[in-house]
């Protein structure tokens, strides 16, 4: 379903945990879509890579009670992952480098009707063998727009903060 605000079509997506406890809704589409190499993701998702969408917190809705847990990522920055206590599954998580910006990993949603992504990032992790015939920017290490949020702001277009 969509809704409409400042005459504007946005879509509402949902999704859940693997046990469907914890639920998440957003409004509006992602400010930014991308896969991940990092090594910190392919811990997290035990796969070669990460197809994550970002969006601003005012954004996202989150039902149900969820547990943290706080690391180093990357070049010494900082994530939160937030996950159901009972399947285990990470929903979003929130860094430091974007303090307005939840990040979702796009398998949480319940449609897959998300743009393609625009940026495959941390290639340098990237296994040999992991190949996009997609159109995208390919980037060795942290995506040039999201190295600082004012950069990322200067980027990006978000029609509530103008």
């Amino acid at each position: 379903f969509s809704k409409t605000l400042e005459s504007k079509v946005y879509m509402m997506r949902t999704g859940d945990c693997g046990s469907g406890n914890i639920k998440i809704r957003t409004n509006g589409e992602p400010e930014i879509r991308l896969i991940c190499h990092c090594k910190s993701w392919q811990k997290r998702t035990g796969s070669d890579y990460s197809h994550n969408v970002y969006f601003f917190h005012e954004q996202v809705e989150i039902i149900g009670e969820v547990k943290n847990y706080t690391r180093t990522a990357q070049e010494d920055r900082f994530l939160t992952n937030y996950f159901c206590p009972e399947c285990g599954m990470t929903l979003y998580w929130h860094m430091d480098v974007l303090p307005k910006i939840t990040g979702i990993a796009i398998s949480v949603f319940d449609v897959d009707d998300f743009d393609m992504p625009e940026e495959s990032i941390w290639e340098k992790f990237k296994r040999p063998w992991v190949e996009f015939s997609l159109q995208l920017k390919h980037l060795h290490g942290q995506s040039d727009s999201v190295n600082s949020f004012e950069a990322y702001l200067r980027h990006w277009r978000w029609p509530y903060e103008r």
